[in-house]
């Protein structure tokens, strides 16, 4: 949803770069500001408190405003998700969680608000590009440098304004488009 980063607990994973406010001299927790949602599906609830606190992409800092999870169902949930959720939403998927408090926009709308303050990253596109290999990714803010990819970025306008969903109706993998082998079978007369 529209987290920015989690507290896991120790046992989680000592390997993975854990947010720990512990760690943090500018961090302000909203103890008195408690947050509540479904998270991915309506299974796993997670609770936690508002937070505010330097965040550093690159280049990019601001002095955000996110949710700090502190609790989540189980220790296989922290073991999935990793190091923390990152909030990349076009617009929030909601404005008030459970309880009706208001949420903490999405990072990428925090760092790029024209009227933000405390962030270089203001008045930027709203856009980001995100790459991973196996051996690594990078997340692009207000765009994407162009010498990091081969050829030129297609940009395909979302179905949803809440979240990133785009028409797929081929994939094809392969050296030149002609010999590719198509990975979607669709059978005849079914929509796509």
């Amino acid at each position: 949803q529209n987290a920015v980063a989690e507290l896991a607990p120790a046992s989680a994973s000592s390997a993975l770069p854990l947010f720990d406010p512990a760690r943090s001299t500018s961090i302000n927790m909203h103890m008195n500001k408690p947050l509540r949602i479904h998270y991915a599906d309506a299974n796993t609830e997670l609770s936690g408190y508002e937070c505010k606190d330097d965040v550093k992409f690159g280049d990019y800092q601001a002095r955000i405003t996110f949710a700090c999870w502190t609790n989540a169902p189980n220790q296989q949930f922290w073991a999935e998700m990793g190091n923390g959720v990152l909030g990349l939403g076009p617009k929030y998927q909601s404005q008030h969680d459970e309880d009706g408090h208001l949420m903490p926009p999405p990072l990428i709308l925090s760092m790029t608000d024209p009227n933000a303050v405390d962030s270089n990253a203001a008045g930027l596109p709203k856009k980001f590009a995100f790459m991973a290999t196996e051996a690594g990714a990078e997340l692009q803010l207000g765009g994407y440098v162009p010498k990091s990819v081969k050829g030129e970025m297609m940009v395909i306008p979302s179905l949803s304004t809440k979240s990133y969903n785009i028409p797929i109706s081929s994939i094809k993998i392969g050296d030149t488009f002609d010999t590719a082998t198509e990975l979607l079978s669709y059978a005849p007369g079914s929509s796509r």
